[in-house]
């Protein structure tokens, strides 16, 4: 049986857990759900794979509702579910870590503009 647990990691712990991830010969699977998918679709799409049939509907779930997407790293010890910042593009199932599309989300360095408008007054914001 699977234990939930949930953390919320920086970008320097999310990177270092991935790098742990790639450097890891343990036998897993790598799932990447973008955003938008529903339930029956991300059911749908495990079902290309055998090695699918163990991650419980739950965790089918969190997948198929996240707004951002997730990522699957799904192997015989370690078992992830990372949901991203920012949306995932991209669908697809690999053999082995496959940390490189979640490593290269988290390293860019995004600019996010932000405005305000009340009452007839307004104020811009950019974030780095």
């Amino acid at each position: 049986m699977l234990t939930s647990k949930s953390y919320e990691l920086t970008r320097e712990k999310t990177g270092a857990l991935l790098q742990r991830l790639k450097t890891s010969s343990e036998d897993a699977i790598s799932i990447l759900l973008p955003s938008g998918m529903t339930i029956d679709d991300v059911s749908a799409f495990l079902q290309k794979t055998t090695k699918t049939q163990s991650i419980p509907y739950d965790a089918v779930r969190l997948g198929a509702t996240s707004p951002t997407g997730s990522v699957f790293f799904w192997g015989v010890t370690q078992k992830y579910i990372i949901v991203p910042p920012f949306p995932l593009r991209e669908k697809y199932i690999t053999n082995g870590y496959e940390t490189e599309p979640l490593l290269s989300l988290i390293s860019k360095d995004y600019t996010i503009g932000i405005v305000l408008v009340r009452l007839g007054h307004f104020s811009v914001g950019v974030c780095q």
